[in-house]
């Protein structure tokens, strides 16, 4: 055989070794600097499609939506314990958090009544007015009096600022105003918590100020938690539910799996070196992965502001392939006459497999997930490596050109070409049952799949949710401000009212408390008409009346203090100033571009806005975005037959023939049609991370495939039996060791891929070579 490009540069670099050497030891170091200050992003953020802006848009408000913003902390007595203990207990933990991490939100005791009632004139409409103007006659005014002399009596009775203040309970009309749906449970006036009625839980509502999109900062948080709940007095232990807390335990799961995983692949790969190959090149060989690994990592920097831990936890199974270069290249270095000679025979073979392989992981960098567009790009970038350190490093090491071995090789032709039998039913039967089990096999792509969600923090929310009876399941739209000018409360409000008048009572918002300026502007005017009208005579009758009924002339003195005044323009921050902040915080927020967006709050089968207003509302409901996630990922699944075509493609350009083509193509077939019937008798759906791992197992597949062919076409021992073994091997030893993992994603890869090369491997080793028919006749001269 007559040397190639990879024989002539060996012949070359051959005679600069040292600079070679210095070279390679020099990108080393490079990667290494660079690993040693690289930050992964732990979040499940890159596992959210980016493919429009609208789900792009999605993912941004994740950190807005109502469980994103506040930290639950349930205290519960495990025995008698008074309601102060608790609080003490609380006040305990408040202050050992660190501010800068999490503030507690501080719910109303009681709001401030006098305040409360000064909101009352910008609210007060004609339809309000004529209620107030009915409230102010003589039957109305007796019947109040009444009323209050009857709870004076009682062993409660009213608060004396109360009565003073509001005699004809003009307040109602501004509770009525008030959001149907006011979020977390208002706190006991003694003791400034929510209580339990049975006295045995207390709620602490927490503001975090770590985004759940921070996986350190997430971190840190809960370990802040999990040190001040340790110091709880016996017989209180606490529940901690909040989006934080996902974040972490996924944060901390993949970076635990990372170090297992990554660990144990490489003992387990240097054990099958070391075993199977039992020579000193087992050293080199098993530094290919980490070579290649190193210098995929540095170029998914490079091209990537910020690198997903879970992207780079792939790296297990990239382990194993990266090295299938070196093992082949080591085997034909054992068994040809010259290094030249090795190389002249594998370098065509080798390109063609790692060219599948490119090929096959660039269909997923068309994927709408930013981790698998990760994973395309770093496999891809390590299959590269990892050929050219076999082809161009390898070969110069030490103790890889030892004495040559006597292997048994395929049946060799004693033609280049030879012929194949069975190919087309054996090929076309595969494509068929593939096509019959993936029609059957259900494919749900899955946003909730994606994390871990442990017992104890499923346990934790279900008690935090029956004790304070929250209500799950809600849709949430934010509303933003129009261009126009219009406010984001005024449109909230027009929101509001639209999905009532479809559906009565299936929506609420802070509207009915900040009504438009130009409203409270007419309120307040339609106010001071109304006292100038009615207010002298009104102040008569209820002195005359309450006179009458025993009260003193200047009983209520606070209520005309009040009821003369002419009011202002009600703001956020006066409603927060009356006490009630908790509603504001619950329906106004601010985005991080520092837009004001209110929120409204429906229900789950609420309607759905007016086309008119689509531009302006952003629904955040789990159900919702579940679905335009779901949407968004289901064209991930088309992405497995482009690889599929795609890879066919290239085996019939390598071999320059269809039927060893589909020769070739048969492990892959095998591998995918054995992951479709394990899931189908695990009654297991595909799902994303299956998906994004199939073109693994059909790349990987189709490289076994090319490396049989070539050998028998060639007539050359070049240990291809014994290569795919030891690659498969090391291959299945990185990725099996993923199924240990206890992330969700990092498991479903590690089973996929483990399964299709389980099928693969024998395949490529036992099935291939039975199909193929040797041709006598004289072989090409080398």
């Amino acid at each position: 055989m007559k040397p190639n490009w990879a024989a002539r540069l060996f012949t070359v670099l051959a005679r600069h070794r040292l600079v070679l050497a210095a070279v390679v030891i020099a990108v080393m170091g490079v990667c290494l600097l660079v690993i040693t200050s690289l930050e992964l992003d732990m979040s499940l953020k890159a596992l959210m499609p980016d493919s429009s802006a609208a789900s792009r848009r999605s993912a941004e408000l994740l950190d807005l939506a109502p469980f994103s913003r506040v930290i639950l902390v349930q205290l519960t007595a495990l025995d008698s314990q008074t309601a102060p203990r608790l609080a003490q207990a609380a006040d305990d933990l408040v202050a050992g958090l660190n501010p800068a991490r999490a503030q507690k939100i501080e719910t109303a005791r009681l709001p401030d009544f006098k305040l409360i009632m000064a909101l009352l004139p910008a609210l007060c409409d004609n339809a309000c007015l004529s209620r107030l103007r009915q409230s102010l006659t003589q039957p109305q005014m007796e019947e109040a009096m009444a009323s209050i002399k009857l709870e004076l009596a009682g062993a409660g009775g009213l608060g004396d600022l109360l009565w003073r203040l509001d005699p004809l309970t003009l307040r109602s009309e501004i509770f009525s105003k008030f959001p149907r749906r006011q979020g977390w449970p208002l706190a006991d006036p003694l003791i400034g918590y929510p209580i339990s009625p049975d006295g045995r839980h207390l709620l602490i509502i927490l503001k975090p100020l770590v985004s759940m999109n921070d996986p350190e900062g997430a971190k840190t948080l809960m370990a802040d938690f999990g040190r001040l709940t340790g110091q709880l007095p016996e017989g209180v232990s606490a529940q901690v539910v909040g989006a934080q807390r996902h974040t972490a335990a996924n944060a901390a799961a993949i970076e635990r799996d990372l170090t297992l995983t990554m660990s144990l692949a490489l003992l387990l790969i240097l054990a099958i070196y070391l075993f199977m190959v039992r020579s000193w090149g087992s050293v080199w060989l098993f530094l290919t992965p980490a070579v290649a690994v190193m210098a995929a990592t540095v170029g998914l920097t490079m091209a990537f502001p910020q690198v997903s831990g879970l992207a780079l936890g792939f790296g297990a199974a990239v382990l194993g392939i990266a090295e299938d270069y070196a093992v082949h290249v080591h085997y034909a270095l054992r068994r040809a006459i010259s290094p030249q000679a090795a190389l002249s025979q594998v370098a065509r073979p080798l390109v063609m497999s790692a060219v599948t392989c490119v090929v096959g992981f660039g269909v997923l960098l068309f994927s709408a997930v930013p981790a698998i567009r990760q994973l395309a790009f770093f496999s891809s970038l390590a299959i590269a490596v990892g050929y050219l350190w076999a082809v161009l490093v390898l070969p110069h090491c030490p103790a890889m050109d030892r004495p040559r071995e006597v292997s048994r090789p395929f049946p060799a032709s004693s033609d280049s070409i030879g012929r194949v039998k069975m190919v087309w039913p054996v090929f076309l039967g595969l494509v068929g049952l593939t096509v019959a089990l993936m029609s059957r096999l259900p494919v749900e792509i899955s946003v909730r799949a994606m994390g871990l969600s442990s017992p104890a923090i499923v346990e934790d929310q279900r008690l935090v949710e029956e004790t304070w009876r929250l209500e799950g399941g809600r849709r949430i739209y934010l509303v933003r401000g129009d261009p126009s000018g219009e406010t984001s409360m005024d449109l909230s409000g027009r929101l509001t009212e639209a999905l009532n008048g479809q559906v009565p009572g299936s929506a609420s918002s802070l509207a009915g408390l900040l009504p438009p300026l130009d409203a409270q502007r007419a309120n307040l005017e339609g106010w001071r008409d109304f006292l100038a009208e009615d207010g002298c005579e009104a102040r008569r009758r209820l002195t005359r009346v309450g006179e009458a009924a025993g009260f003193a002339s200047d009983a209520f003195t606070p209520f005309w203090d009040w009821f003369f005044s002419e009011g202002s323009i009600i703001t956020p921050n006066a409603l927060t100033q009356a006490g009630l902040g908790q509603l504001v915080d619950n329906f106004i927020v601010d985005d991080p571009q520092n837009i004001r967006l209110g929120v409204v709050v429906a229900e789950p089968d609420a309607p759905e806005p007016p086309p008119n207003m689509a531009d302006q509302v952003f629904s955040i409901s789990v159900a919702d975005l579940e679905r335009d996630m779901s949407q968004a990922l289901a064209g991930e699944k088309r992405l497995l037959p482009f690889c599929v075509l795609i890879c066919l493609g290239v085996l019939v350009w390598a071999l320059r023939g269809v039927s060893l083509a589909c020769l070739a193509f048969i492990p892959a077939l095998s591998g995918l049609l054995a992951v479709q019937m394990v899931q189908l008798i695990m009654g297991r759906p595909l799902g994303l991370v299956e998906v994004a791992a199939l073109p693994l197992v059909i790349c990987l597949g189709a490289d076994y495939g090319i490396v049989a062919v070539s050998e028998m076409m060639a007539n050359a021992d070049l240990g291809a039996p014994k290569a795919i073994v030891v690659s498969g091997l090391s291959t299945i030893a990185g990725v099996g060791i993923l199924i240990l993992a206890s992330h969700p994603v990092l498991s479903a890869l590690g089973r996929t891929v483990f399964i299709g090369l389980m099928a693969a491997m024998p395949v490529s080793i036992m099935i291939l070579p039975k199909m193929f028919i040797p041709v006598k006749g004289s072989n090409d001269a080398e």
